[in-house]
């Protein structure tokens, strides 16, 4: 898996890809890639899916789990990860 190699601050991924599986699955093998490494890397899932749905295939309760409903808004994108890498933005979009 790229990540282990790769380091990555921040992952935005589809939560259902042929042949990966669902978003529960996707987690497992990256946080098994690197367990120490990617419980504090914020990973955000895009879906077509109903919402509602959608979080049942994600654990609960998880700070660095985040969900967006596409098509995506860039504006809410960049919003949110920033909010899940613990980054504090301006109404400008410059960072503070």
């Amino acid at each position: 898996i790229q990540a282990r190699d790769l380091k990555p601050i921040v992952i935005i991924t589809d939560i259902n890809m042929p042949g990966d599986g669902d978003g529960s699955t996707i987690l497992k093998r990256l946080r098994e890639a690197n367990p120490l490494m990617m419980r504090s890397v914020p990973i955000i899932f895009m879906t077509a899916m109903d919402l509602t749905k959608a979080q049942e295939l994600l654990p609960k309760n998880d700070p660095m789990i985040g969900l967006m409903q596409k098509p995506l808004n860039l504006e809410m994108l960049r919003g949110y990860v920033w909010k899940l890498a613990g980054i504090a933005a301006s109404p400008t979009g410059d960072k503070k």
